[in-house]
């Protein structure tokens, strides 16, 4: 009885071996392969999905006068850069780039002396993309204009 137990065995293991390696049909697996990578491409480019993506822009200080008329002056407490974030259809967002949108810090929206609301708007495909709905902010510094007069008088030194 225990031949006959290992020769079912035996063959049980050569089976299993015939099942893993010479059913395995190569050109079969390449074939499922390639076609499922086509569908995945197939699929990204007709359904073209949403997708967000990270621009940075320069800051355009507007109406500026309004501080210097009330005798105030002001600096930027970091630099004129805003990183924002934008929402749209793949096929679209590839083809925008940081030129493509404004920021404009109006000064006449400044808050607590210290900070400006950013207003950033897309230059092209407007109607296609949205920003983040996150208010961005030009932090400055404001102080007060002094004039002072100075009686300078000069020195000079060796010959003339």
């Amino acid at each position: 009885m225990r031949k006959n137990q290992k020769r079912k065995g035996i063959s049980m293991k050569n089976k299993i071996k015939n099942i893993r390696f010479h059913s395995l049909n190569i050109p079969y697996l390449l074939i499922a392969l390639l076609s499922s990578v086509a569908l995945w491409f197939i699929v990204v480019n007709v359904e073209d999905p949403n997708q967000t993506r990270s621009f940075t822009t320069t800051v355009v200080v507007e109406n500026e006068n309004i501080l210097t008329d009330a005798g105030k002056y002001y600096t930027l407490k970091d630099d004129d850069k805003v990183t924002f974030r934008v929402t749209g259809k793949r096929s679209i967002i590839e083809k925008l780039s940081s030129d493509d949108f404004t920021a404009v810090a109006d000064m006449s929206n400044l808050e607590n002396d210290e900070k400006i609301p950013i207003d950033i708007t897309p230059t092209k495909y407007a109607n296609s993309v949205s920003i983040s709905s996150k208010t961005y902010y030009l932090e400055i510094s404001v102080g007060q204009l002094m004039d002072n007069q100075f009686d300078i008088t000069g020195q000079t030194d060796g010959d003339v």
